[in-house]
């Protein structure tokens, strides 16, 4: 029953794991990953069902698809030099942002791994050449998954019911070369939290 009533989840899954797969290497999973994106902003305009909370999150994420897809297939000075890190930082930032206000004990521990976060990203260790990591940052990484999964299971922040459901955005890079981390991370995450919206219809 469970799989009968998540069937439309569990094919998106597939299709984001095969695209995942094989972006890096052919140029019609980055062009399959942008009909997906086109499909599902149509749709939740004309649902509109772009509101709540999340809104600001679920922008910057389709910006950072856009800019995935593009950076994949060209190179672009500002992409790899300054885009990424930039856009990488804003969202650790956001957090705060999203997550407020801040009740329980768990809602401090993430901010504290929030601002811990802020403090110790540095902007030089995410140059990307066709959005792979010229220098994968493995302990800023393992850290971000560590906050996060706190932030996810314990705090307040998630939207109800997607809790552990955000773990696997969360944990699929690493099914990866971590110096795809950016490539994999924003196809899961963005393509998932875009979903959402495109449920709620």
């Amino acid at each position: 029953m469970y799989i009968i009533d998540n069937i439309e989840q569990i094919i998106l899954s597939l299709v984001i794991l095969f695209i995942s797969c094989y972006i890096t290497k052919y140029k019609e999973s980055s062009f399959l990953l942008l009909i997906i994106l086109l499909y599902l902003l149509f749709y939740i305009f004309k649902n509109n069902s772009f509101k709540g909370r999340y809104v600001e999150k679920a922008i910057l994420t389709t910006i950072c698809l856009f800019i995935l897809i593009y950076g994949i297939n060209y190179n672009n000075y500002y992409i790899n030099n300054y885009s990424v890190s930039l856009l990488l930082f804003i969202n650790i930032l956001m957090l705060s942002i999203t997550c407020y206000p801040f009740k329980t004990i768990y809602d401090y521990i993430s901010l504290f791994g929030i601002i811990l976060l802020l403090i110790t990203f540095n902007f030089s260790n995410w140059e990307v050449i066709n959005m792979k990591l010229v220098k994968v940052d493995y302990n800023w990484i393992y850290l971000k998954t560590l906050v996060l999964t706190i932030l996810y299971i314990y705090s307040n922040c998630p939207a109800k019911n997607y809790n552990y459901k955000l773990l696997i955005p969360l944990y699929a890079p690493f099914l990866f070369p971590l110096n795809e981390y950016i490539i994999h991370r924003t196809i899961f995450f963005g393509i998932g939290i875009l979903y959402v919206f495109y449920f709620d219809k």
